[in-house]
């Protein structure tokens, strides 16, 4: 009744989709169509690698049949811009040629396409290809980096309590001095062997070979107004540390010189906004395990009239405010959902000032995504979530802004 066909490449990209995913090798056991049928697939047996034998279908079977109809009907009507290819995670073959052919009207926007499609299929051909490479060559850019606003109309972060973050810009300088051997390098160094005498830890120039190559060639001038300064401390190896009362970023040179250029460039840069945002010990604190705990403990110094000597810095005004604010009344889901916006809504500015996609999934993976092997890498990309929100935020991008 049915007519045996070979597997069509669209659901073979789908069934690629669907391993990736899963993290679960799937054995495509047979394929079968109905001539009279407008869509590929009436079903698909597929069986575990590890049950070869069971021919049952499952509730998990008749999901990912039923998800690739809906996937396949769109593609007939030929949504298959790279918009939707990218919100959708859809590792399709050809994705990352059809962007290289296509004429965009705006070259940014093809800049960012083709990012997104080459970290989905793991294809980075034609980006080396591509003039314009932030991830590892900041000299070959031709558009800003700095002053550009390119968010979209309505930010993609969940809409924020602004009179809960408010109090937690003022909570967290506070936190900052309840956990400071986390943000100062003189006790942060006790807790860790590893690290070499901080005495010895050398001071470096923001020409340097090992800053220079990446995009701070760009920004340098803006962080030296900020008073910031860089050191070299051996034994750091992957970590960089910000002392935040001297300003002071230490990091090994000889570590990070072997790496890709964005793997020091985007975590410093995201440090930088966080300091500026007022949220830095917050963002850098576990919200449930340590602020939580922390704020608890204020509301009832509170409570107490200040009697606790870690608000007693506190002017009056800010005093008033925590009253009015209720800091009792943050729970932990507050703390958790306040702490996941920030971080998304930095990282979302960040791709939209640097364009870095590439750039900002090595840093986020620790890996180098022109090294590795294309399968390995992209189930930890379907594994990510801050990739995953990178990949669909680069779709929101404005940009003819410029």
């Amino acid at each position: 009744m049915y007519a045996k066909k070979k597997l069509p490449s669209k659901v073979s990209d789908y069934i690629q989709l669907i391993r990736l995913r899963s993290g679960i090798d799937y054995g495509i056991r047979e394929f079968q169509c109905d001539p009279q049928s407008q869509h590929y697939p009436i079903y698909i047996k597929i069986g575990w690698y590890m049950n070869q034998n069971n021919n049952n279908f499952s509730s998990g079977n008749t999901v990912f049949f039923n998800t690739f109809r809906k996937v396949h009907q769109s593609d007939r009507q030929s949504d298959t811009s790279w918009q939707t290819i990218t919100r959708n995670l859809w590792p399709l073959e050809k994705a990352v040629s059809d962007v290289w052919l296509k004429p965009f009207d705006n070259v940014l926007e093809k800049h960012m396409a083709l990012q997104a499609t080459a970290v989905l299929t793991g294809n980075y051909d034609y980006l080396l290809r591509w003039p314009q490479r932030p991830w590892d060559d900041p000299q070959s850019l031709d558009y800003a980096i700095t002053g550009m606003d390119r968010s979209p109309r309505r930010h993609p972060a969940a809409v924020i309590q602004e009179s809960k973050l408010d109090l937690i810009k003022i909570i967290s300088p506070i936190l900052r001095n309840i956990f400071d051997d986390r943000f100062t390098l003189n006790l942060y160094h006790k807790s860790h062997p590893s690290i070499e005498n901080i005495n010895r830890a050398a001071v470096v120039s923001l020409n340097d070979h090992v800053l220079n190559r990446s995009l701070f060639y760009l920004t340098k001038h803006e962080i030296s107004k900020k008073g910031y300064v860089f050191k070299n401390l051996p034994g750091m190896n992957n970590k960089i540390f910000l002392d935040t009362k001297a300003n002071c970023f230490f990091f090994d040179s000889s570590y990070f010189c072997q790496q890709p250029v964005a793997h020091i460039f985007h975590p410093i840069s995201l440090m930088i906004k966080a300091c500026e945002s007022s949220l830095f010990a917050f963002l850098h604190l576990d919200p449930v395990k340590e602020s939580f705990p922390a704020i608890k403990m204020l509301a009832r110094s509170i409570e107490g009239n200040f009697s606790n000597q870690i608000v007693a810095h506190l002017s009056d005004s800010e005093k008033q405010q925590l009253l009015e604010l209720k800091i009792g009344s943050l729970t932990e889901a507050d703390l958790f959902s306040l702490w996941n916006q920030q971080w998304d809504r930095l990282y979302a500015t960040q791709l939209e000032e640097t364009l870095d996609l590439v750039g900002l999934v090595e840093s986020s993976l620790g890996i180098n995504l022109f090294d590795h092997n294309s399968p390995t890498i992209l189930r930890l990309l379907f594994r990510n979530s801050r990739v995953q929100q990178l990949l669909k935020h680069s779709t929101n991008i404005n940009f003819f802004r410029d």
